[in-house]
């Protein structure tokens, strides 16, 4: 090699380093300016009221009327009075927020508007967030004019944070009242006049209620139809049709290929997400359901049980959006809770990671307040959180009746795992609901790992799980194509969520496929095997370049002061 050509190869490989380099500053500097001019946030700052979602409705149930209320109230009427009876929590629950009175003429008045503006005022020096979630009329007298009524909220729930003038959560609570209200009807609009309350204690709330024909608890283990059942399966999306784009995208076709591939696997199970947003649009949640539907139809006649993971992709947890999840919830679980192929609910999958961007209490109020809400919905499928590591496991473990968590870490360390999680979640049963391994192995990136080496991590965590319920390898196939928004604009961060899958995104086995299929042995990875790895490869490479290059330079030198000397 001229020496000419050599120095061109080293100036190269020089700026190739430089531009990766250049490419991080730039994106770092860029973050940095864009957090400097975000600023604060301008509804806080002011004290604005929030916008709400138009789906934001509370559950408003209407008991029996009392035998005699003096007149018969009309449907309209009474679709009036829930409508103005809701909106005046509303309006209480945005003045409790922002720490003045806002619109509160608009629902009550007389003795009603002046206790709420004088306890508002009371709590200048705090920050009340607080939401209603139910609650249950009663009526008892309808004016024979139709501007009277008197009623009983028999039992309003409301949950409320505290904090304090520094923004400190001091105080997070649920708490139960019954209030004796009067009404009146006032320019086309029920106001509140008068109203009472009284504490109630906690109610006694539904308990998990197995039925032979579900997937059920039984202390550490899982059982169906009266046998212990070890949950053997896969995260699955399509491999082109990928996260938002599944179910408006959906094939049925393509889910019978892609189940058929599950079962030539010898799986059981698999997992499924059900995006928020997508699934409380007004026009497109019911062809999503009937897709859903579709999709666990066929599972069941595949004998697949289905892992149904809820609110994916939900990132706001503020008190303000609980009614609009719950109404997301009743929507998805009464249009699916009788089918068979359910194996469990997975709330949410990975709360624990919102932790930074919304406060650990706000998150797990949510969780807690969604469990209870869901198991009154359907008290016959086990419940579940999806958590990122077994640590994090660890918390709400009592509130669930399986514990699920992912692995990613060394296949070494996972006896360790589940022995603490075991020590601190008593007789619950646990579930591995995520592990993997990656085969991007990038020349230019470190952490890189083969086929051979992604079969020997998942057989060995896999038949570790399978003592403790089962596992659900993340994912079917590999995805060619991964949003910044899933896993980060940087090549080392998407690149490894690309190759994950069982299966290329050509539907071609990897080693893992075949191992599982029974048509390889469990592939033994040598020590040396690594240096075979493209990023060692590229080392060894410049190393040897950079060893030509010192060598020839120092041979010149000496060459040039024999000349001299």
């Amino acid at each position: 090699m001229s020496q000419r050509r050599f120095k061109i190869i080293i100036w190269l490989l020089f700026l190739l380093m430089l531009g990766q380099s250049g490419v991080w500053v730039v994106g770092r500097v860029a973050w940095l300016v864009a957090s400097f001019q975000q600023g604060a946030d301008p509804a806080s700052a002011l004290k604005l009221p929030p916008i709400l979602p138009p789906e934001a409705t509370t559950a408003i149930q209407w008991l029996p009327d009392d035998a005699d209320t003096g007149r018969v109230m009309e449907d309209f009427t009474r679709q009036q009075l829930t409508s103005d009876y809701g909106r005046a929590w509303l309006q209480w629950n945005t003045s409790l927020k922002i720490g003045r009175p806002y619109n509160l003429r608009t629902s009550f008045s007389g003795p009603a508007l002046h206790y709420l503006t004088t306890s508002i005022s009371a709590s200048a020096n705090m920050q009340i967030d607080q939401i209603d979630t139910a609650h249950r009329l009663q009526l008892h007298f309808y004016a024979a004019d139709g501007s009277i009524v008197a009623l009983t909220d028999t039992q309003a729930e409301v949950y409320q944070l505290i904090y304090d003038v520094d923004g400190k959560l001091v105080s997070a609570q649920w708490l139960y009242a019954r209030y004796e209200l009067v009404m009146l009807l006032q320019d086309g609009t029920w106001r509140i006049r008068h109203w009472v309350r009284h504490e109630l204690s906690v109610p006694l709330e539904p308990t998990y209620q197995p039925k032979p024909q579900f997937v059920q608890s039984q202390q550490h283990d899982l059982q169906f139809e009266q046998r212990p059942f070890i949950a053997r399966g896969v995260n699955y999306y399509p491999s082109a049709t990928p996260w938002l784009h599944f179910w408006p995208a959906y094939q049925p076709q393509q889910t019978t290929i892609d189940l058929g591939l599950i079962q030539q696997l010898n799986l059981n199970s698999v997992r499924i997400f059900i995006p928020f947003a997508q699934f409380t649009e007004p026009y497109s949640t019911s062809l999503y359901l009937r897709s859903v539907t579709d999709f666990l139809d066929q599972a069941e006649q595949a004998n697949i049980k289905v892992i149904v993971t809820l609110f994916d992709f939900l990132g706001d947890y503020q008190l303000a959006r609980w009614q609009q999840t719950d109404s997301y919830l009743t929507t998805v679980v009464t249009s699916l809770r009788d089918h068979p192929a359910i194996m469990a609910w997975d709330v949410k999958n990975e709360p624990d990671r919102d932790y930074a961007t919304a406060s650990q209490g706000v998150v797990e109020a949510w969780l807690t307040h969604t469990i209870r809400q869901l198991r009154r919905l359907d008290p016959h499928h086990l419940i579940t959180i999806g958590w990122s590591t077994p640590a994090a496991a660890e918390r709400l473990s009592q509130a669930v009746d399986l514990v699920s968590f992912h692995y990613y870490a060394a296949a070494e360390q996972l006896p360790a795992a589940y022995q603490r999680l075991k020590q601190i979640v008593g007789d619950k049963p646990l579930l591995l609901t995520e592990s993997g391994l990656s085969t991007w192995n990038s020349p230019f990136f470190p952490h890189g790992h083969d086929q051979r080496e992604q079969a020997a991590y998942v057989i060995n965590v896999s038949q570790q799980a399978e003592s403790h319920n089962g596992f659900l390898i993340w994912t079917l196939f590999d995805i060619p194509d991964v949003p910044s928004t899933i896993a980060g604009f940087w090549p080392w961060q998407r690149g490894p969520q690309m190759h994950l899958g069982l299966y290329t995104a050509d539907y071609e086995p990897k080693v893992i496929g075949n191992v599982l299929r029974g048509l390889e042995p469990v592939p033994v990875v040598r020590w040396w095997e690594a240096w075979r790895k493209p990023f060692r490869i590229t080392v060894i490479g410049i190393s040897m370049l950079g060893i030509i290059g010192g060598w020839r330079t120092y041979s010149r030198r000496q060459r040039k002061k024999r000349r001299t000397g």
